[in-house]
């Protein structure tokens, strides 16, 4: 029933809405000289507007279900597809989906952090090595060249030293070091593979941190801190 077929998308025959709200049938995709087209069982035919193209293929077939929520009528098909049939409530729906796309895209490229005496950010870090992964709390520090780690660190993760170094701390003070080598490094989004780190036996009153992540880590990332938010905002 070709005569049928209207441009507008989803546009189904008038009274049919009302009394096949929840009804099933089988579609089917064609296309002819007047561009694509979706044939049912149950409620004739109409073509594809040009934007959902793209969401199916000639030849396609399968089941379809008509529903309503609170944006209005909409159809669904077996591929998962959901279409409203009014074009309002279509967008409406879309803007929608954007949107908490959009807010799962930026949940993914923000990390959550703790401020310490209202500056100093401390992060969740997952290292991994071997058979062992481990998540603890580091305290960011862009002046540390290269990430520490306390020794209760390397020990729970069984670190081995790969080469003894000498590290100068704030205020001067110089201590030994063990230099180590991670699978990997993990904070948010970002992973570093092959990261070495120095493990020193932390002395003194007992911190909220278990060690400093360092600029080897760092270095080339791209980021802000939103002090008020307490987030790690990562640019990709």
């Amino acid at each position: 029933m070709i005569n049928l077929r209207r441009t507008i998308f989803f546009l189904i025959l008038v009274g049919i809405l009302s009394s096949l709200v929840h009804a099933a049938g089988m579609y089917h995709i064609g296309k002819d000289e007047g561009g694509v087209y979706m044939d049912t069982d149950q409620d004739g035919s109409w073509y594809i507007d040009p934007d959902h193209i793209r969401d199916f293929s000639i030849g396609e077939a399968g089941t379809y279900t008509i529903k309503a929520d609170s944006n209005g009528t909409f159809l669904i098909t077996s591929k998962g597809n959901k279409y409203y049939i009014n074009r309002k409530a279509q967008e409406r729906w879309e803007n929608e989906l954007q949107t908490f796309n959009e807010k799962q895209r930026q949940k993914l490229n923000e990390t959550q952090v703790n401020l310490l005496d209202g500056n100093h950010v401390l992060i969740p870090v997952t290292l991994g090595y071997g058979n062992n992964e481990l998540e603890i709390t580091m305290l960011l520090d862009t002046g540390a060249s290269i990430t520490v780690l306390h020794r209760n660190v390397a020990e729970k993760l069984n670190l081995k030293s790969i080469s003894k170094a000498k590290l100068m701390i704030a205020g001067g003070q110089v201590l030994d070091s063990d230099i180590v080598k991670l699978d990997y490094a993990k904070v948010g989004p970002i992973k570093k593979q092959g990261f070495e780190a120095s493990v020193i036996q932390h002395t003194g009153p007992p911190t909220p941190y278990e060690g400093l992540l360092g600029m080897n880590f760092l270095k080339g990332l791209d980021y802000r801190i939103d002090y008020e938010r307490e987030r790690i905002l990562w640019k990709p």
